[in-house]
């Protein structure tokens, strides 16, 4: 197995990179967990504010994930199967939620707070980027090919929820 390495070059690209997206973020696969041998998959997520990432879950018994922020602020967003927020909290190195192992088979999503956000993100099931194998999006959640303002109208409308929903 490699070494693995994350620098700031890389992340400064990345962030870069979402900034000239219409999608407002940038993904880095670090390494791809495509056998059990290379589990987790490591990946770098570099996010701007009003970017939509649709709640979905990983189908896979293994497939939790472990999110560390490296810069910024990001709010973790949790589901119930109904579309309910069960919780969510604020990732920052900034603040004291530092990192958040999110269980198999749990709807999350994000709201990105503050700009130039960069995620690391460690997926512990085996990557298959087949539709539906890796990532089952939420059948009440506006899609992530939707147009923009029906992502904006969702991202506020969650934001608003977010204001009743007790921090974990």
């Amino acid at each position: 197995m490699e070494i693995v390495k994350i620098d700031e070059r890389m992340i400064s690209e990345l962030i870069a990179k979402s900034w000239g997206s219409p999608r407002k973020r940038a993904f880095g696969m670090i390494r791809s967990a495509d056998c059990p041998n290379n589990v987790p998959a490591i990946m770098v997520n570099a996010l701007q504010p009003g970017t939509y990432v649709a709640p979905h879950r990983h189908p896979s018994p293994d497939g939790r994930e472990i999110w560390m922020p490296h810069k910024g602020v990001i709010s973790a967003v949790l589901y119930d199967s109904s579309g309910n927020v069960t919780g969510h909290g604020k990732l920052s190195r900034d603040l004291s939620l530092k990192l958040l192992e999110i269980p198999a088979q749990t709807y999350h999503s994000l709201v990105v707070e503050s700009d130039d956000a960069v995620l690391f993100e460690l997926y512990c099931g085996v990557y298959n980027p087949a539709p539906g194998a890796y990532k089952q999006y939420a059948p009440w959640a506006v899609p992530e090919n939707a147009p923009e303002n029906e992502q904006k109208n969702y991202l506020e409308k969650l934001t608003e929820r977010l204001r009743a929903v007790p921090f974990f």
